[in-house]
């Protein structure tokens, strides 16, 4: 998440940090935005399962499904660069 941060702030020429936050507090923030306490629970759940890794692989799902290869993270940036600099 770290690198991902530098390269979100390097794309956009912002400092942008990752905070890790505590699933809980993270389940808190989202209440505030009156969202349903299902999607909250699905969130939360989602989170626990990146925070042990579970979703560290590379796959070839994006070129199966959508049959072009997946832009990087750089490319996806700058290609949405106004909805980031909102």
């Amino acid at each position: 998440m770290n690198e991902m941060a530098a390269i979100f702030g390097r794309v956009l020429s912002n400092r942008v940090e990752y905070v890790d936050l505590p699933v809980e507090r993270w389940a808190q923030i989202l209440a505030q935005f009156q969202l349903s306490p299902y999607l909250i629970e699905h969130l939360s759940r989602v989170a626990e399962a990146h925070q042990r890794g579970e979703f560290d692989a590379e796959t070839d799902v994006v070129q199966k499904i959508g049959g072009a290869p997946p832009k990087s993270l750089e490319t996806f940036i700058a290609e949405n660069r106004p909805v980031f600099s909102r």
